[in-house]
């Protein structure tokens, strides 16, 4: 479990970098991809270590005239706690996030502090900008969560991040 907290502290401190680097990766194209698997000795079916998992995607300041889509996902889990961070223009950036089914299920826009659950193991994130005026971005996060019934949220983290479209 220690070694399963270790690896959560090492991946959030990644996804800060990333945030961070935002702006560099997307002057050089650079994309970032990020699995996590929390297991001792490799991945397992029935790890609970990833209860802890988080992962995240995040815009950075972002440009003008973007249209990017980005999947979050915990293999396995039966649900997703869903948190977006951020802020965009008002009502012309907009942060549309979509179930495993691909339904629209909120779409996010100004100043951005929600936190919801989804059922599924996995969302997608599209980030959708106009011609004019940026702010300083999203941060969306999941972590596996039992519905009710389920002993565990999960068994294994992967994200992908891309800046851009």
């Amino acid at each position: 479990m220690k070694r399963a907290k270790i690896l959560l502290l090492f991946v959030s401190l990644l996804g800060c970098l990333i945030f961070l680097l935002q702006p560099v990766a997307l002057a050089t194209g650079i994309t970032v991809f990020v699995t996590v698997i929390s297991s001792e000795d490799g991945p397992h079916e029935t790890d609970a270590a990833v209860d802890d998992a988080v992962v995240s995607w995040a815009s950075g300041v972002y440009s003008n005239n973007m249209d990017t889509m980005q999947k979050l996902e915990i293999p396995r889990a039966s649900a997703l706690e869903v948190t977006a961070i951020g802020r965009t223009e008002v009502g012309y950036d907009r942060v549309h996030i979509y179930n495993s089914e691909g339904e629209e299920i909120r779409r996010l826009s100004g100043v951005i502090h929600t936190t919801f659950t989804v059922p599924g193991s996995s969302i997608r994130v599209r980030f959708v900008t106009d011609g004019s005026v940026t702010d300083q971005g999203v941060v969306v996060s999941v972590r596996a969560v039992a519905m009710e019934g389920d002993e565990s949220p999960g068994a294994s983290a992967s994200a992908g991040f891309s800046p851009g479209k």
